[in-house]
């Protein structure tokens, strides 16, 4: 790893821990969904000063089936999200992983996933099953339990919308074996799911 890499790493790794704070103060925002949602634009403006939008949504999340093969590690979450008045289906499939919190002995995964309706993008797919806190708390009434939380972008409106829920029962008792092999290979689906939103600049030194 280059050490403008590594910077970006850390740089990134700061900034996790600094909207980890915010949001876990400032809650979800209210509305009536299970959510919250905001365009790319408000997210990043988010991100850097810790407002919330004052457009943001509320939509909701209904998971209609999730599954699970301990022996492949393939996953499938499958459910409707309204926003603003629009009721989106998504299908997801891909495969679950040991995310970085692994190697400290965190039982949290990761999925790298596509949506086969095309309606999404995925922001990111963690499946905390731990009883700590996460880095990054969106609802508070999650804290401390394992839950799952689902972002995903829809490529529709380019609104982003982040979901915090509980675990659908087919997923209660993934324990992935910590090796080489089970790694998130690809850090935007893991420690580092923001990026895509977020410009910065790191100095080389």
């Amino acid at each position: 790893m280059t050490k403008k890499k590594a910077g970006i790493l850390i740089a990134l790794a700061a900034a996790v821990v600094i909207l980890a704070g915010l949001w876990f103060f400032l809650g979800r925002g209210g509305g009536g969904g299970n959510g919250v949602s905001m365009t790319a634009s408000e997210f990043q403006t988010y991100f850097t000063s810790g407002q919330l939008p004052a457009g943001r949504g509320s939509p909701t999340l209904e998971l209609q089936s999730a599954a699970y093969d301990p022996g492949t590690r393939a996953v499938t979450l499958a459910g409707t999200v309204s926003d603003g008045g629009a009721a989106r289906d998504f299908s997801l499939t891909g495969t679950l992983y040991n995310s970085y919190q692994a190697a400290a002995g965190v039982n949290s995964a990761v999925g790298i996933l596509t949506d086969e309706t095309g309606n999404f993008q995925l922001i990111l797919c963690n499946l905390w099953l731990s009883d700590q806190d996460p880095a990054v708390q969106m609802d508070e009434a999650m804290a401390g339990r394992p839950h799952l939380k689902l972002y995903l972008e829809d490529l529709s409106s380019g609104r982003l919308c982040f979901f915090e829920t509980e675990v659908p029962a087919a997923l209660t008792e993934v324990s992935i074996p910590v090796g080489e092999d089970t790694q998130c290979p690809d850090m935007l689906y893991d420690m580092t799911w923001f990026a895509r939103y977020i410009q910065g600049t790191v100095s080389a030194g």
